[in-house]
């Protein structure tokens, strides 16, 4: 599942040489994030609120329901039928908010519960979420010259009818993504910052995975936390273990214009990542 600027574009990669294009829809406005769990998308849109995708037909996907929220940019992040959103304002009639949908029907969402998080930010800024293992992380970093600031809450969010804040702080993260009570974060250059998640909520530095490239993005498995650059590592949640490197595989297509000269390769990357594969789509456009 593919999302960009205001499109929804599933692909098919059971043949990795060849990837099918099934279906594409176009949301109500820009897309900030995207959620696929099952036969469902959740997806934040700017402007809008929540936007449910019903994909059990992945060739013919259905816009199940517009929920309509308030703020101006939207993370979201699924847990089984739990979805958590988390919304940024511009104005202070609106507060940053982190809220917890039940979403078992796709058709009634319903607020479960929701925390204010006490501050607004431009439509500039960066706007960061990961939600695991009963623990909700949001950083909003805003270097507009309006604001110049940058807000990072730690929310216990065991009970989704009533999270709640437990640290508040103006700590800078990168992209991120926790697991346990651990923190990984990327560093500038290379390496992978580790940092413990203390009961208090307050995010203390722990030491560096050193990898070779600088990470991308992170994914979180059930086990493990991946992150995501030219390579792939699984990162380890001891500080002075190394992270495991992954080996990959290439499948190249090249193509041309009416010229005959190169306009565009899409490489598709294979990774074999404990038994199982992970693909990785990436574009190269020679023209404008």
């Amino acid at each position: 599942i593919l999302a960009t600027s205001s499109t929804v574009t599933i692909l098919d990669f059971s043949t990795p040489e060849s990837p099918e294009q099934l279906s594409r829809i176009t949301a109500p406005g820009q897309i900030d994030a995207i959620a696929a769990c099952g036969d469902m998308i959740c997806i934040g849109v700017q402007s809008q609120g929540l936007w449910i995708i019903d994909i059990s037909d992945p060739s013919a996907p259905v816009a199940s329901i517009s929920m309509p929220l308030d703020g101006r940019r939207f993370l979201v992040q699924r847990e089984g039928n739990i979805c958590w959103v988390a919304s940024f304002a511009s104005n202070m009639n609106c507060m940053c908010k982190l809220m917890a949908l039940d979403i078992a029907n796709p058709l009634s969402p319903i607020v479960l519960g929701s925390v204010d998080l006490g501050a607004h930010c431009s439509d500039w800024g960066n706007f960061r979420m990961c939600v695991n293992d009963s623990v909700a992380v949001i950083n909003a970093s805003d270097r507009s010259d309006e604001y110049n600031l940058t807000n990072c809450w730690v929310c216990d969010v065991a009970d989704p009818s009533a999270p709640l804040i437990l640290h508040h702080d103006t700590q800078y993260l990168s992209k991120f993504a926790i697991h346990q009570n651990m923190l990984f974060t990327r560093m500038l250059g290379h390496g992978i910052a580790v940092y413990r998640i203390n009961t208090d909520g307050v995010i203390a530095f722990e030491g560096v995975q050193d990898t070779e490239t600088t990470a991308l993005d992170f994914v979180i498995t059930e086990n493990s936390v991946w992150t995501f650059g030219d390579v792939i590592y699984r990162l380890s949640p001891i500080c002075g273990e190394d992270p495991i490197l992954y080996s990959k595989n290439f499948y190249a297509h090249t193509q041309y214009d009416q010229w005959g000269d190169h306009f565009s390769t899409s490489r598709l990357e294979e990774y074999d990542v404990a038994g199982g594969s992970v693909f990785l789509l990436e574009a190269i456009s020679m023209g404008d």
